[in-house]
């Protein structure tokens, strides 16, 4: 099973499938766990990323200024412009990132999961936190949009509760009335 144009271009550098490039399995099976080998224009096999970089021409300079030029993966669809209008009705904004190869915050693309290969994944805890897996990118966007307003409410919801303790408890060693004594 050879792999598409996107996800040919998100594994290698945009342009990759367009100049030749292909992703294939380095074996039988091994497209389950995500093991690819990379082919060159020429055919050669290649069996890293950086190997395919520097097989380049140039040394893989121009498919990485391609790669910092290139907007992010912003899909055209009708789940992506649905996950907009969505996002825009609930005053959410979608976390922009230029470190991911989507383009936003906790979201990754795994070509492995053809249908659904935008996940979103968050640390709590010193804990890795599976979100959900997307069909775009502006969908899992959306999720992690999502998943920081419920915590921002949830912040918003234990300060409150601790200025309502707060309210509610007397102050003690404040002068004034009160309490005991005597004599």
């Amino acid at each position: 099973q050879m792999l598409g144009e996107r996800a040919v271009d998100a594994k290698l550098w945009p342009g990759a499938y367009a100049s030749g490039w292909r992703v294939v399995p380095k074996y039988r099976g091994a497209e389950k766990r995500c093991h690819w080998s990379y082919v060159s224009p020429e055919g050669a096999r290649i069996t890293s990323k950086s190997a395919a970089l520097q097989a380049q021409p140039d040394g893989g300079l121009s498919a990485k200024a391609a790669q910092e030029e290139m907007p992010r993966m912003v899909s055209q669809s009708e789940e992506a412009k649905a996950a907009l209008r969505e996002a825009a009705r609930l005053g959410l904004q979608l976390v922009r990132s230029s470190r991911s190869n989507t383009g936003f915050k906790c979201v990754a693309y795994n070509a492995c999961y053809a249908k659904r290969p935008f996940k979103v994944q968050v640390t709590e805890g010193g804990r890795q936190l599976r979100l959900g897996d997307f069909s775009t990118a502006e969908e899992a966007a959306l999720c992690y949009a999502k998943h920081l307003a419920s915590e921002k409410a949830v912040a918003a919801a234990a300060l409150m509760q601790v200025e309502d303790s707060a309210d509610a408890q007397p102050l003690l060693g404040a002068g004034g009335g009160g309490g005991g004594g005597g004599g």
